[in-house]
């Protein structure tokens, strides 16, 4: 079976090429902004200090202190905003991509593959829906013939945001397995962040 890790891959090195000089911009951007951020506190800490000046210098330190902190946190979640943004935007783009593979060997191998690992799940009845697109579902039913003799399958089409791969049900609920690209990306959106901070951590260098 291929590897989760060796699918996401097949995507990888095409987006970093592509990603790359936006990337660099992403970078430059937050840089901007968190410097204007400090700037700005800097500025407020400046403005605070002649109105506090008869005050103790215990108290000035303290408001001083959480001036600086505040501009320091404005800063940092400004960061983690564009970071945020940008790995949306970099799954979106690995969506988008992964849509150029439907119908492609590739793309009818990860079928093939995800049912044969639901003919190992130990399925608890025979007769199953199948939200799955209408040009998929030859591919599904040939590799199923094999995999899963003697089941009956009733096909849905998913909604329009449904890019690929297919999601299994029963009428009790009691089945219910998502091979669906979206849930795929959606799953190891953890790998997709690491690899998205080592793309902007080279671009930086």
């Amino acid at each position: 079976m291929i590897s989760v890790q060796e699918k996401l891959n097949v995507y990888r090195q095409y987006l970093l090429r592509k990603l790359t000089v936006k990337h660099e911009q992403v970078i430059t951007d937050a840089k901007e902004k968190a410097a204007d951020s400090i700037h700005t506190a800097d500025v407020k800490l400046a403005e605070q200090k002649k109105a506090i000046e008869d005050r103790s210098e215990r108290v000035a330190f303290r408001d001083g202190t959480k001036i600086v902190a505040e501009g320091k946190t404005y800063a940092k979640n400004a960061l983690l905003s564009l970071k945020r943004e940008e790995e949306d935007q970099f799954v979106q783009d690995i969506i988008e991509l992964a849509q150029r593979y439907l119908g492609t060997p590739l793309y009818n191998g990860y079928l093939k593959n995800c049912v044969d690992d639901l003919a190992q799940s130990g399925l608890p009845v025979q007769r199953l829906t199948v939200f799955i697109r209408p040009e998929d579902q030859e591919v599904f039913l040939q590799d199923a013939k094999t995999a899963l003799p003697g089941f009956t399958f009733d096909f849905q089409t998913p909604e329009s945001a449904f890019v690929g791969g297919f999601i299994v049900q029963d009428t009790d609920g009691r089945v219910n397995y998502d091979y669906s690209i979206r849930n795929l990306i959606a799953d190891h959106r953890k790998y997709i962040g690491v690899e998205l901070r080592k793309a902007m951590k080279g671009a930086q260098e």
